[in-house]
């Protein structure tokens, strides 16, 4: 395995114009058993190994003198999936394999297993390299923009439009793992008071099998930045169980892995719906775990009303549904409405500030998936943002990173360009790699 991490090394060193390209011909120049295994272990949603970081400086912990074998490597990525949880054993086991790696690679080993590893390369790019889907790329069920959909329901079903960060939780083995909505792993341990409440669901219904399932739902705090910046946090493994304190796990929908395997479901809205006032009615939780509320109306002019309501106290918006199976792509089967949009933007460029700003950002410029939206940023930061952007640019990480955008309508420039009026940064998303399409901007 080891020209195949060095492979995976050489992936991570690429950068600027064409190193797509150069990724992908590495990995076909290294396309092995042991290549697509390791490709397999960090990109898999689907593959759990229940750890998040290891502890490689141990002193009690020490590496045999030969390098595992490919056998060695699988056998330890299946007591991990088994598992219920990464007990001290496991992960001092995982920890000796790391160690016993030459040391330039140990780094890379690890992340492979607590699966962070970030070379740059998506899924996408992975299995147009292999040729084949060797890694999947899920996707759940998202809303769409376009409200005229709605004058053509007879019944319209109504819930609160949260402002947070999309989360899953997958009930496997006993337990819960998380995932953000591109599929990035949550540590199990750091949503400990979410977790606690979870587990109290599916003891309160002991006929139910839960294996597989997963409850859908936004995890939202007292301040919505702090969800970002705390999820940043517990992707980089740096935190323990009590950044959860404040979390709400607010839940709108529950289905079964199959579903996103799959790519849709079989059983519709309101079935599913009952399934979770039933099974989250019987525990009961108090804080942590919510059950999203909901309205059912007959026309659009109820439903505006209600949508008026939930602006006037300070609301987002809401997401209007019918009564469809789960799809895992954006769906005209929902509707989102809010009286202020946001976007997700890839960051290409930065301005320089001035005033009160200088040495540090001023803007950012940002556009859309295919570059035809373009818009420069530049209200909204907090000083604690700046100091950020200055880290990032210092580490040349601010490009490509991925930034949410608040605006109020969709527009085109003095030069005729698309853009946004009154564009304000909100937060960077951490749980997010690509920016929104155009077409689904408002």
């Amino acid at each position: 395995m080891i020209n195949e991490l060095r492979a995976l090394q050489q992936i991570a060193a690429c950068t600027g114009k064409g190193s797509q390209e150069q990724m992908q011909a590495i990995i076909k120049k290294n396309l092995t058993h042991e290549m697509a295994f390791l490709l397999e272990v960090a990109y898999n949603p689907f593959i759990v190994t229940k750890l998040n970081k290891l502890n490689l400086n141990a002193g009690l912990i020490e590496g045999p003198s030969s390098v595992p074998s490919l056998a060695t490597f699988k056998a330890l990525i299946d007591k991990l999936r088994k598992a219920k949880a990464a007990n001290s054993q496991l992960r001092e086991e995982a920890a000796w394999l790391v160690l016993s790696f030459p040391t330039d690679l140990q780094q890379t080993v690890s992340d492979i297993i607590t699966k962070n590893l970030n070379i740059g390369i998506q899924a996408k790019s992975i299995n147009k390299a292999v040729g084949e889907e060797l890694i999947p790329n899920p996707s759940l069920m998202l809303a769409q923009d376009d409200v005229d959909e709605i004058d053509n329901w007879s019944e319209i079903i109504c819930e609160h439009k949260y402002d947070g960060v999309r989360i899953i939780a997958l009930y496997k083995d006993g337990n819960f793992n998380y995932f953000t909505r591109n599929f990035n792993q949550i540590s199990t341990e750091h949503m400990k008071y979410v977790n606690d409440e979870l587990l109290k669901i599916v003891a309160a219904n002991p006929v139910v099998s839960f294996e597989g399932s997963f409850f859908d739902g936004e995890l939202t705090d007292f301040d919505r930045k702090s969800v970002s910046g705390k999820l940043n946090k517990m992707l980089k493994g740096k935190v323990d169980g009590e950044i959860s304190r404040d979390f709400v796990f607010n839940v709108f929908d529950i289905e079964h892995e199959d579903v996103l395997k799959a790519g849709k479901g079989t059983t519709k809205y309101k079935t599913r719906r009952l399934k979770l006032e039933t099974y989250i009615g019987k525990a009961q939780p108090t804080k942590h775990v919510m059950l999203s509320e909901q309205w059912i109306f007959s026309n659009v002019a109820q439903m505006n009303e209600q949508y008026k309501e939930i602006v006037k106290v300070g609301g987002e918006g809401v997401i209007c549904k019918t009564d469809s199976v789960y799809e895992c792509k954006r769906s005209k089967n929902w509707i989102k409405l809010k009286e202020i949009n946001d976007c997700d933007l890839k960051v290409v460029g930065w301005i320089p500030g001035e005033g009160r700003r200088t040495g540090y950002v001023g803007g950012l410029v940002c556009e859309d998936s295919t570059g035809t939206l373009q818009v420069g940023v530049g209200s909204g930061f907090t000083d604690g943002d700046l100091e950020m952007f200055n880290g990032l640019i210092n580490s040349n990480e601010l490009f490509g990173k991925i930034v949410a955008i608040q605006y109020n309508l969709r527009i085109q420039n003095k030069f005729g360009h698309e853009s946004l009026f009154l564009p304000r940064f909100i937060e960077i998303r951490s749980d997010k790699s690509d920016a929104d399409n155009i077409k689904n901007i408002k």
